[in-house]
């Protein structure tokens, strides 16, 4: 009976494992129970658990992790926040060699990078020196010329920062979805090309007739065109929305001439 169990904790075990369920973790002990999310605001400073009808609220000096069945996890960590250090909840938004997080308290957004768990620093939109996060960003990741460029083009916003450092992590060289704007132009040519029906298929064609089309000084014409484009990746992926506004002005003229006979 022994080997019983144990085959069938084994079984079983990479069915648990392979799910995920709310939890947080106290003393490296990891609880699994109904955690509330309740947005970034309050997740930032507290960690409230649901137990029966109670809810119980955790500081981050109290639980040093916690998270939700979608994935979304928030770390305990010290940041410096005004004049004095802090303890705040961080969302990871990605864990690997570097990591991404990010942190909204009353009137503040801001994300924080931590390189190889020796390296942790605050990525502010920009500096007191009035140091743009690009620049930051470049400065942090010039171990990888790859993504030298994506770090001028990735927008201050959770997903494409996420992508960006994931990015980082893999050193990959590939172009890096961005928000894109621009002008179009355009030069082409166009010739009239007539669809008729015959003069018995139709009641309206009761003049001209079949052959007599061909008489016309049809010609080519060259026009002009000029627009707007806007290219915006959806949700950080390697696709986008790619809308344009062109205008081209058309105008043709056309004529034969005919001896009437009487």
């Amino acid at each position: 009976m022994k080997h019983l169990t144990t085959f069938i904790l084994i079984l079983f075990f990479p069915l648990f494992s392979s799910g995920q369920d709310d939890y947080f973790v106290i003393d490296n002990v990891i609880n699994i129970m109904n955690v509330l999310d309740n947005g970034d605001l309050i997740n930032g400073r507290i960690c409230q658990v649901k137990t029966g009808r109670e809810i119980i609220e955790y500081t981050p000096y109290e639980v040093s992790e916690y998270g939700f069945k979608n994935g979304q996890v928030y770390v305990s960590k010290e940041i410096q926040l005004a004049d004095s250090a802090k303890r705040v909840f961080l969302e990871r938004l990605h864990n690997g060699e570097t990591s991404l997080y990010y942190y909204r308290g009353k009137g503040q957004k801001t994300f924080f990078i931590e390189k190889d768990s020796s390296l942790f620093v605050e990525l502010p939109k920009k500096t007191p020196a009035n140091e743009h996060y690009s620049e930051r960003l470049l400065s942090l990741t010039r171990d990888c010329q790859n993504v030298a460029d994506a770090s001028k083009l990735v927008a201050y916003n959770k997903k494409p920062l996420a992508k960006f450092i994931a990015r980082y992590n893999a050193c990959e060289l590939k172009p890096f979805p961005h928000f894109k704007y621009g002008i179009v132009a355009g030069f082409g040519f166009s010739k009239l090309v007539p669809s008729y029906k015959t003069h018995e298929e139709s009641k309206y064609m009761t003049i001209i007739r079949d052959s007599e089309f061909d008489y016309f000084d049809y010609e080519y014409d060259s026009k002009f065109s000029v627009g707007v484009f806007i290219d915006n990746p959806i949700l950080a992926s390697d696709f986008s929305i790619h809308t344009e506004l062109l205008f081209s002005q058309y105008k043709n003229s056309y004529s034969y001439t005919s001896e009437v006979k009487r």
